[in-house]
């Protein structure tokens, strides 16, 4: 991200907040709040952590990473939307399987293998979308994202994944 707006952290003294430019700053204040909401609702589910890590939110329509983690924070790429659902269940989505990720890293002390880490890419078709959360580590998030969301098109997922691991176990 060439052009960003960087907030540091002031809404958590562990996690330094930056955007890119195109989105105005009072926008992307909405979209940290919602990160810090999650993290907390993460860590009481899960396990207490305040691991220090950061938070990128970007705009960019050409790159195909609508979502990625890595050890010390996560990204997330607004430029590009799920059509299959609207942008508060696009967003949270993203925001509950990234951070799992990361507190599955930071405070669970799970580790995933390097040879399985990959970004969700917005190109996957249905079928590879599957494969891709049938990876033990996606599925963890997954049934994470069912479990705090209740929501129906998430639940019809996991039921695909779960008779894909069974399929290819």
């Amino acid at each position: 991200m060439v052009n960003s707006c960087f907030h540091g952290r002031f809404l958590s003294s562990n996690i330094e907040f930056m955007h890119s430019t195109k989105i105005p700053c009072e926008q992307a204040v909405v979209f940290f709040k919602l990160v810090n909401k999650f993290w907390q609702k993460i860590c009481q589910r899960y396990g207490e952590g305040s691991p220090e890590f950061w938070v990128i939110l970007d705009h960019n329509p050409q790159n195909p990473v609508i979502a990625s983690c890595s050890e010390h924070g996560v990204y997330f790429n607004l430029g590009l939307l799920r059509t299959t659902l609207t942008l508060e269940e696009d967003v949270a989505s993203r925001l509950i399987e990234e951070l799992y990720h990361l507190h599955e890293w930071r405070v669970q002390g799970i580790e995933p293998s390097a040879s399985v880490l990959s970004d969700e890419n917005i190109q996957l078709d249905y079928a590879k979308l599957v494969e891709y959360y049938s990876r033990d580590y996606k599925y963890r998030a997954l049934k994470v994202l069912v479990e705090m969301t209740n929501h129906p098109h998430w639940q019809e997922f996991l039921s695909l994944v779960e008779k894909n691991r069974e399929k290819i176990s």
